[in-house]
Protein backbone atom coordinates (compact mmCIF):
# COMPACT_ATOMS: atom_id res chain seq x y z
CA UNK A 1 0.00 0.00 0.00
CA UNK A 2 0.82 3.19 -1.00
CA UNK A 3 0.76 6.55 1.82
CA UNK A 4 -1.96 8.84 1.05
CA UNK A 5 0.73 11.42 0.03
CA UNK A 6 2.49 9.04 -2.82
CA UNK A 7 1.87 8.77 -6.20
CA UNK A 8 2.87 6.74 -8.91
CA UNK A 9 2.66 6.74 -12.43
CA UNK A 10 2.61 3.57 -14.78
CA UNK A 11 3.71 4.32 -17.68
CA UNK A 12 7.85 2.89 -18.78
CA UNK A 13 9.20 2.40 -14.88
CA UNK A 14 6.64 2.46 -11.83
CA UNK A 15 7.88 5.06 -9.94
CA UNK A 16 6.89 7.23 -7.11
CA UNK A 17 6.32 11.08 -8.15
CA UNK A 18 5.49 14.14 -5.83
CA UNK A 19 2.44 15.71 -6.49
CA UNK A 20 3.20 18.20 -8.92
CA UNK A 21 5.17 15.60 -11.12
CA UNK A 22 1.84 13.74 -11.82
CA UNK A 23 1.19 14.63 -14.94
CA UNK A 24 3.92 14.31 -17.49
CA UNK A 25 4.09 17.06 -20.23
CA UNK A 26 1.22 15.88 -23.01
CA UNK A 27 -0.70 13.88 -20.90
CA UNK A 28 -3.97 13.57 -21.25
CA UNK A 29 -5.27 11.46 -18.89
CA UNK A 30 -4.45 9.95 -15.59
CA UNK A 31 -5.85 6.69 -14.24
CA UNK A 32 -5.99 6.41 -10.49
CA UNK A 33 -5.86 3.22 -7.67
CA UNK A 34 -4.40 3.15 -4.36
CA UNK A 35 -1.52 0.50 -5.30
CA UNK A 36 -0.40 -1.25 -8.13
CA UNK A 37 -2.44 -4.59 -7.35
CA UNK A 38 -5.76 -2.24 -6.37
CA UNK A 39 -8.54 -1.49 -8.66
CA UNK A 40 -8.79 1.08 -10.69
CA UNK A 41 -10.95 4.22 -8.69
CA UNK A 42 -10.85 7.36 -11.34
CA UNK A 43 -10.42 7.76 -14.86
CA UNK A 44 -9.48 11.74 -15.04
CA UNK A 45 -9.19 13.54 -18.26
CA UNK A 46 -6.49 16.22 -18.42
CA UNK A 47 -7.14 18.97 -20.68
CA UNK A 48 -4.69 21.85 -21.55
CA UNK A 49 -5.26 25.63 -19.57
CA UNK A 50 -3.57 28.95 -19.68
CA UNK A 51 -4.61 30.11 -15.95
CA UNK A 52 -7.47 30.05 -15.46
CA UNK A 53 -8.45 29.68 -19.07
CA UNK A 54 -9.98 26.42 -20.26
CA UNK A 55 -8.04 25.02 -23.79
CA UNK A 56 -9.49 22.23 -25.77
CA UNK A 57 -7.08 20.30 -26.48
CA UNK A 58 -9.11 19.26 -30.12
CA UNK A 59 -8.22 23.00 -31.24
CA UNK A 60 -6.35 25.73 -29.39
CA UNK A 61 -8.91 28.36 -30.84
CA UNK A 62 -11.36 27.16 -28.44
CA UNK A 63 -11.10 28.83 -25.18
CA UNK A 64 -13.37 29.50 -22.46
CA UNK A 65 -13.06 30.56 -18.92
CA UNK A 66 -12.27 27.84 -16.56
CA UNK A 67 -15.79 28.34 -14.15
CA UNK A 68 -17.56 28.54 -17.92
CA UNK A 69 -15.88 25.39 -19.28
CA UNK A 70 -16.30 23.33 -15.64
CA UNK A 71 -19.23 23.44 -13.09
CA UNK A 72 -18.94 22.00 -9.77
CA UNK A 73 -21.68 18.87 -9.04
CA UNK A 74 -23.12 18.51 -5.62
CA UNK A 75 -20.37 16.28 -4.75
CA UNK A 76 -18.31 19.00 -4.59
CA UNK A 77 -16.03 17.55 -7.88
CA UNK A 78 -15.32 19.97 -11.27
CA UNK A 79 -16.65 18.46 -14.37
CA UNK A 80 -16.80 19.64 -17.81
CA UNK A 81 -19.94 20.76 -18.85
CA UNK A 82 -21.91 18.76 -20.98
CA UNK A 83 -21.55 20.64 -23.94
CA UNK A 84 -17.66 21.07 -23.45
CA UNK A 85 -18.02 17.18 -23.38
CA UNK A 86 -19.68 17.11 -26.44
CA UNK A 87 -17.17 18.92 -28.19
CA UNK A 88 -14.89 17.20 -27.17
CA UNK A 89 -16.67 13.98 -28.10
CA UNK A 90 -17.71 15.05 -31.50
CA UNK A 91 -14.54 14.43 -33.43
CA UNK A 92 -14.73 10.55 -32.93
CA UNK A 93 -18.31 10.01 -34.75
CA UNK A 94 -19.14 6.80 -32.06
CA UNK A 95 -22.65 5.61 -32.08
CA UNK A 96 -22.22 6.08 -28.27
CA UNK A 97 -21.67 9.68 -28.31
CA UNK A 98 -24.45 9.97 -30.38
CA UNK A 99 -26.78 8.42 -27.46
CA UNK A 100 -24.89 11.05 -25.52
CA UNK A 101 -26.00 14.37 -27.67
CA UNK A 102 -29.61 13.23 -27.93
CA UNK A 103 -29.89 12.47 -24.51
CA UNK A 104 -27.83 15.82 -23.33
CA UNK A 105 -29.23 18.35 -25.81
CA UNK A 106 -32.90 18.64 -24.79
CA UNK A 107 -31.38 20.05 -21.22
CA UNK A 108 -28.93 22.38 -22.88
CA UNK A 109 -29.26 26.30 -22.74
CA UNK A 110 -29.80 28.18 -26.30
CA UNK A 111 -26.16 28.98 -25.61
CA UNK A 112 -24.67 26.03 -25.06
CA UNK A 113 -26.34 24.80 -27.89
CA UNK A 114 -25.12 27.91 -29.75
CA UNK A 115 -21.79 27.14 -28.26
CA UNK A 116 -21.19 23.78 -28.92
CA UNK A 117 -22.68 24.22 -32.83
CA UNK A 118 -19.99 27.29 -33.32
CA UNK A 119 -16.98 24.63 -31.88
CA UNK A 120 -18.22 22.17 -34.12
CA UNK A 121 -18.69 24.28 -37.12
CA UNK A 122 -14.89 25.82 -36.62
CA UNK A 123 -13.71 22.17 -36.73
CA UNK A 124 -15.64 19.98 -38.30
CA UNK A 125 -17.74 22.03 -40.56
CA UNK A 126 -18.97 18.44 -42.46
CA UNK A 127 -19.98 17.22 -39.16
CA UNK A 128 -23.21 15.45 -39.16
CA UNK A 129 -24.50 16.55 -35.52
CA UNK A 130 -24.63 20.10 -37.23
CA UNK A 131 -28.10 19.68 -38.69
CA UNK A 132 -29.27 18.37 -35.18
CA UNK A 133 -27.95 21.44 -33.48
CA UNK A 134 -29.86 23.33 -36.11
CA UNK A 135 -32.94 21.82 -35.87
CA UNK A 136 -32.39 22.09 -31.85
CA UNK A 137 -31.83 25.59 -32.04
CA UNK A 138 -34.76 26.15 -34.19
CA UNK A 139 -37.34 24.37 -31.95
CA UNK A 140 -35.70 26.48 -29.13
CA UNK A 141 -36.02 29.60 -30.70
CA UNK A 142 -40.16 28.64 -31.61
CA UNK A 143 -40.03 29.01 -27.41
CA UNK A 144 -39.61 25.97 -26.56
CA UNK A 145 -37.67 26.17 -23.49
CA UNK A 146 -34.97 23.13 -22.43
CA UNK A 147 -36.01 20.93 -20.20
CA UNK A 148 -33.34 21.82 -16.97
CA UNK A 149 -33.12 25.52 -16.12
CA UNK A 150 -29.90 26.02 -14.41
Amino acid sequence: MMDDDEFYRWYGPWESLSPPEVAADGCEQLWVRRDGAGPWLADLGLTPHDGTTWISKRDERIRLPFDRATFVATDGIRYLRPEVSLHMKAKLLRSKDDVDLDSTLPLLRPEDVDWLRGTIALTQPDHPWLAVLDQRRSTIRRGSPPHVER
